[in-house]
């Protein structure tokens, strides 16, 4: 909600060195990019930007939770122990439950087959799959502690008899030759078998699993043949494959037998936990990294990351480090992420299953849950075998508790003005309506008014407290940037990409935004800011902003934009189809036949524009120009074969005597067009009811009584007409003509017959 400021109260701006973040460490570089906020007491939310030693991007994303807050984390292996969820559902899920989850990160390695944990589960202090020798993280009254590999025995008991059955595999999918294995309702509802085997059904009489306890089973049944076996709610399922050879464990059991489930750990710790989730390697312990030999070799090459780690204090942090995305984050190695961990004053940290499952959700203030903020790889999540989920027992409310910036972290371009927005939310960062009136006041490297921060000239980092006449208290930071730290990119404002500037078409009109970004991430300005300005050969920028494009086709120029102390120039140029004519005074004319039909060039990209034409050429041109209509005969003249390519349009020109040709039945196809010639044709073509009794026009030319007795009335009608001007005072008129000069000749006449035409209409 916006809400406009009418008073001037607290809205202070610090500086950097009062912000209290962690700094990125030295494994993926020193951060360019920290914004933080604490969005429920003792709970931050952390985004780091960093370039590697290769100057590759790396995104890293953090939440931290104090020991004192409200805040605390659940090791969930999904709904069932067998088969995944992604993040969004387990989130999903586990709200499902009532339950307000406000981040979280995918956490133990998992099989691809079957998204199961590698390790161990417990979940509020019920024990949901073996370890299966892997290392183990887990919470009690005390906090988040690392145990490393630990033995838990299962034991099975005939209570009639004593005979007893050790178990490894607790809650596991059953491998062939694997031995015996235990599967409760939390693993699934069947035991997604398919090899041959056997199989005891328990149904559960009393008890809870939990390390230390024990658990009452009666035998329901026996089943010695089978492949995929039920487990019903509160029921359990013994099973083996037949290669394991283990009939004589089956032999053991008959239907109604008491059985007792024992669980037995020696660590105390474990037994106390109220979660656990299996981890990786132990990367820092008592503040220092550990010995990298002892790391897993098959994960240590650079990947996306995720890992956990605890402060001095008992502060947990949740970390993920996006990878494998060009441009956007390149991801670490696990002496790397050794390194980063031990930048942020861990007293110990473990890898979790990064790579391609890394994935990372928080709740923002005024979302409605938990979302994905990181970039998975290949851009959709992964299902995942657990997680640990961070929740909140803090109650919903319609009360405004909390405020927040929405423009938290952004930049801001210096000198620029951007409108704020704030939310107001419940203590589960639930956005709720508030009447209250946000005031402000600043000083440092911005001011507020109206709910508008403008930036100043310095760069840095204004950290905004926010606060309303209730004690309602907030914090947020604005990135103030200067021009020369952007990466500045500019997009066409229709097709939003980045425009093509060159071979543009004349009477084009072009507008346009920028880009900012800076490591990566948008740069907020005024448009006002941007000015552009353009060369005048390829046309002009008008008050608003447009370019339009004029020139000749072929002429080349730039345009300039300016923001700030920045400037880019970049190259334009106008389409121009044939390259001899590029910015010649011709090319306008020969353009518009071009793209019309009308003439055509010489081979090789070329229009040759000084050449002269041929008779049958130029009367081709005219044909083209009047839509290629039929001649009644192809019989007009002796020297034009019915078979050439100029045939139809001679003879048509003839049928409209247009052309007399040049004596004795003949037309002269190869014969070189002069002047009075092309003059005559184009008259008789454009202009043969005109009045051309008048012939004073001819009186300005020097050489008009060298002008042939059958051309004198077309000469005379077009240079009263101003579409012959003639050159240094005379006409030329039995000279060549060149095809530049026919174009435009042309040209002006169908535009001139054109509007005479729109004129008499």
């Amino acid at each position: 909600m916006r809400i406009k400021a009418e008073f001037i109260a607290l809205l202070v701006l610090v500086s950097t060195a009062a912000m209290p973040v962690s700094a990125a460490g030295g494994g993926t570089g020193e951060a360019v990019y920290i914004n933080s906020s604490e969005l429920l007491d003792g709970f931050t939310y952390t985004n780091e930007i960093s370039y590697n030693v290769l100057n590759n991007r790396e995104e890293a994303f953090m939440l931290s939770v104090s020991p004192k807050s409200a805040v605390y984390p659940v090791f969930m292996p999904c709904k069932n122990v067998y088969g995944g969820m992604t993040l969004t559902q387990a989130i999903e899920y586990y709200e499902s439950l009532g339950k307000t989850v406000v981040g979280g990160v995918n956490s133990d390695f998992f099989y691809s087959k079957n998204q199961m944990p590698l390790g161990i589960s417990i979940e509020n202090g019920i024990f949901k799959s073996s370890p299966e020798d892997e290392n183990i993280l887990a919470i009690d009254e005390n906090g988040v502690f690392f145990l490393g590999k630990t033995k838990i025995k299962l034991t099975l008991t005939i209570n009639k008899n004593g005979s007893t059955v050790t178990l490894k595999h607790y809650n596991k999918a059953r491998n062939d030759g694997g031995g015996l294995y235990l599967l409760t309702d939390a693993f699934s509802d069947t035991t997604h078998t398919s090899s041959k085997g056997w199989a005891v059904r328990f149904n559960v009489l009393e008890g809870e699993y939990r390390l230390g306890s024990t658990v009452t089973y009666e035998v329901e049944a026996v089943i010695p043949e089978g492949q995929n076996y039920k487990i019903g709610e509160n029921q359990a399922v013994l099973t083996c494959d037949e290669t394991s050879m283990r009939d004589s464990v089956r032999e053991k059991f008959e239907v109604g037998d008491r059985v007792t489930l024992s669980f037995e750990c020696a660590d105390e710790r474990l037994v106390s936990a109220v979660q656990a989730t299996g981890c990786g390697d132990l990367l820092v312990d008592e503040g220092e990294i550990t010995d990298s030999k002892a790391w897993d070799e098959a994960i240590t090459s650079t990947n996306p990351r995720t890992a956990v780690g605890v402060t001095y204090d008992g502060t947990i942090l949740l970390y993920a480090l996006d990878g494998k995305t060009s441009g956007y984050s390149t991801g670490a190695n696990m002496q790397n992420l050794a390194k980063d961990m031990k930048s942020k004053n861990v007293r110990f940290a473990v890898n979790l299953d990064g790579g391609g499952s890394t994935t990372f959700a928080v709740k923002r203030p005024g979302d409605k849950t938990a979302t994905v903020v990181n970039r998975p790889s290949g851009g959709t999540e992964r299902s995942c075998g657990a997680f640990i989920l961070l929740v909140t027992d803090n109650k919903k409310s319609d009360a405004p508790s909390r405020v927040f910036l929405k423009q938290d972290g952004i930049n801001l371009l210096r000198g620029a003005s951007i409108s704020l927005d704030n939310i107001f939310t419940d203590e589960c960062l639930n956005a709720v309506e508030a009447n209250e009136i946000l005031f402000a006041s600043s000083s440092g490297l911005g001011t507020v008014s109206e709910m508008v921060y403008t930036a100043g000239m310095t760069e840095g980092v204004d950290r905004l407290t926010l606060s309303t006449p209730s004690g309602i208290v907030g914090t947020a930071s604005i990135h103030v940037v200067s021009e020369k730290s952007v990466d500045f990119t500019l997009l066409d404002n229709v097709t939003g990409k980045v425009p093509t500037l060159t071979g543009l078409e004349e009477g084009t009109e072009l507008s346009f935004t920028a880009k900012l970004k800076r490591y990566g991430r948008d740069v907020y300005f005024n448009d006002s800011a941007i000015k552009a300005s353009v060369s005048d050969s390829v046309g002009f920028v008008d008050e608003e902003g447009y370019f339009t494009v004029t020139g000749l086709p072929g002429a080349e120029g730039t345009l300039t934009v300016k923001l700030g102390e920045l400037r880019k120039t970049y190259k334009t140029n106008i389409y121009c189809t044939f390259s001899d004519i590029r910015a010649h005074w011709s090319s306008r004319y020969v353009e518009s036949l071009y793209r019309e039909g009308i003439v055509s060039g010489t081979g090789d990209g070329k229009f040759s524009p000084n050449q002269s034409l041929k008779r049958c050429d130029f009367v081709v041109m005219l044909w083209r120009a009047m839509g290629k209509p039929e001649p009644q005969s192809l019989d007009g003249f002796s020297d034009v074969q019915q078979n050439a390519y100029y045939a139809a349009a001679v003879n048509w020109a003839c049928e409209q005597g247009i052309t007399k040709g040049t004596g004795s039945g003949k037309f002269s196809p190869g014969g070189t067009l002069t002047r009075e010639q092309a003059f005559t044709l184009i008259y008789r073509a454009y202009f043969y009811d005109r009045d051309a009794s008048d012939t004073s026009a001819l009186e300005r030319f020097t050489d008009a009584g060298s002008v042939s007795k059958f051309a004198l009335k077309a000469v005379a009608s077009l240079a009263d007409m101003g579409i012959i001007s003639g050159s240094g005072g005379k006409l030329n008129p039995k000279s060549m003509i060149s095809r530049a000069q026919i174009a435009k000749l042309l040209c002006e006449s169908i535009y001139y017959e054109y509007s005479s035409s729109i004129a008499v209409g």
